[in-house]
């Protein structure tokens, strides 16, 4: 079901039951029709203090979808679609792969016919960075750089 369908559907339940508390109660119902007559005002102030709390949720849920839909875009496109990752740490420090390791795993993927699109080295680096202008900078500063073949 798609969103306009459940929302039809949620509105057709609330018509449904709506009518069949008229027609079982019909007291309640007359009850209910003269204090809205009666009281006007305080029902427009029920009516919009409703609308104002469902405007307040549904928009702090627009905000998180909208924000962890920017993060998740900006992770594929900083790394692409990337599955799996397999590191050499010890003690939160990375340690290189030799490059023959490299080899040797893609050469096993490729015998064990395994549905891995690619495989692509990177080098991971925590360093200091500074700003040579503003003499700033910040010491734990990740660095990422992929090994991409250039264009023959």
């Amino acid at each position: 079901m798609t969103v306009p369908e459940i929302a039809l559907f949620a509105v057709v339940v609330g018509i449904v039951l709506a009518g069949l508390l008229l027609a079982t109660r019909p007291l309640l119902a007359r009850l209910a029709a003269r204090n809205i007559r009666r009281r006007t005002t305080r029902v427009v102030i029920v009516i919009l203090g409703l609308l104002v709390g469902t405007a307040v949720i549904s928009s702090s849920l627009v905000v998180g979808d909208t924000l962890s839909y920017i993060f998740l875009e900006d992770v594929y496109v900083r790394l692409g679609a990337i599955d799996e990752i397999v590191s050499n740490e010890f003690g939160g420090q990375l340690f290189s792969f030799a490059e023959t390791n490299l080899t040797q795993i893609r050469a096993d993927l490729i015998t064990a016919k395994s549905p891995v699109d690619g495989i692509a080295p990177t080098l991971l680096k925590v360093m200091p960075v500074r700003n040579v202008a503003g003499n700033k900078g910040n010491q734990q500063i990740t660095i990422m750089g992929l090994n991409v073949p250039r264009p023959t």
